[in-house]
């Protein structure tokens, strides 16, 4: 069962940046340099903003949940994440994401470490579409910040495949 994740929110000013610096890139490898002109300068130019517009545009369409007869995946841009139920607990987060300390933090996809500092917790791996409204999911000491766009139907959901679940 699929699992749709929350549609992004909020962050129409970090989409205009990332557009920008990409179109930034584009333009400045087509400036003239008379002086000293060198091609694979272009090239790279080119080629990391087409590297930068292919992350920024998958990484978002990556992120999934998916409930299987005994585990939930957490699907990411590096793979999918295997949850079983049978160590499993599942809570609504009471705060946002704070800091990133690792990992990626796109419009749209959040991946990560990044700190917590609440629910008895120092810190979550993020596997969101946005930095709010989450669920905490606990697995062999391990907790994911993952954000369902019903997170009270998720839980319900966990909840009747024998995973400890509580709103």
């Amino acid at each position: 069962m699929n699992i749709p994740v929350a549609p992004a929110r909020g962050q129409t000013g970090l989409r205009a940046v990332v557009i920008l610096t990409l179109l930034l890139l584009v333009v400045l490898a087509f400036v003239p340099d008379e002086a000293n002109p060198n091609p694979a300068v272009t090239a790279l130019l080119l080629g990391l903003a087409a590297l930068l517009g292919a992350v920024f545009w998958l990484a978002p369409r990556r992120l999934s949940y998916m409930l299987t007869e005994d585990a939930l995946l957490v699907g990411k841009l590096t793979g999918p994440v295997r949850l079983p139920y049978t160590c499993l607990s599942a809570r609504r987060a009471s705060r946002g994401l704070g800091l990133k300390m690792g990992g990626t933090g796109l419009p749209g996809y959040y991946s990560g470490n990044y700190v917590y500092n609440a629910d008895g917790l120092n810190n979550v791996l993020a596997a969101a579409s946005n930095t709010d409204g989450g669920v905490l999911v606990t697995s062999v000491g391990r907790t994911f910040f993952l954000t369902p766009s019903d997170p009270d139907a998720f839980l319900r959901e966990l909840a009747a495949r024998g995973v400890e679940a509580s709103a």
